[in-house]
């Protein structure tokens, strides 16, 4: 019978869990994060840390873009160092690999796209505005 106290221990695992769950957690709950690769409050800290890199390493990547990699590469790097600490990416019997790694392996694909494509702009000289030197020009020029 139910003692008003909260469930603790071996009662949030019994019969009784079904019918008189535990409270809800609390906002920032960091229980039901396995990985992290999908927690806002894990994902904001690592999608800073990067932004500030990207920002130094590709200057001329516009704020959408920088966003976009940031966010993958914070994901990337949460996802795959949750898998770094399991025994391997195979967890079942019948070689189901975990979700996550597959997800890992996207991401990483769409961000070396990106990655190579900043790099490619990066090299590329900046086009001339012709008409902005002619009018620069002096009229003896």
């Amino acid at each position: 019978m139910p003692t008003g106290r909260p469930l603790a221990g071996a009662a949030l695992h019994s019969h009784l869990t079904k019918t008189c769950p535990a409270p809800p957690a609390p906002k920032g709950n960091q229980r039901a994060a396995k990985h992290g690769a999908k927690s806002l409050h894990k994902l904001g800290p690592a999608r800073e840390r990067h932004m500030k890199a990207l920002r130094v390493d590709y200057p001329n990547l516009d704020n959408r873009r920088l966003a976009l990699l940031a966010d993958r590469l914070a994901r990337i790097d949460l996802a795959s160092s949750w898998l770094d600490k399991q025994k391997g990416i195979v967890h079942s019997e019948d070689g189901g690999v975990f979700h996550i790694a597959k997800e890992v392996e996207k991401w990483a694909s769409r961000a070396e796209v990106l990655l190579e494509r900043a790099e490619a702009e990066g090299r590329r000289k900046p086009r001339r505005d012709l008409a902005l030197e002619m009018s620069a020009m002096e009229d003896g020029d």
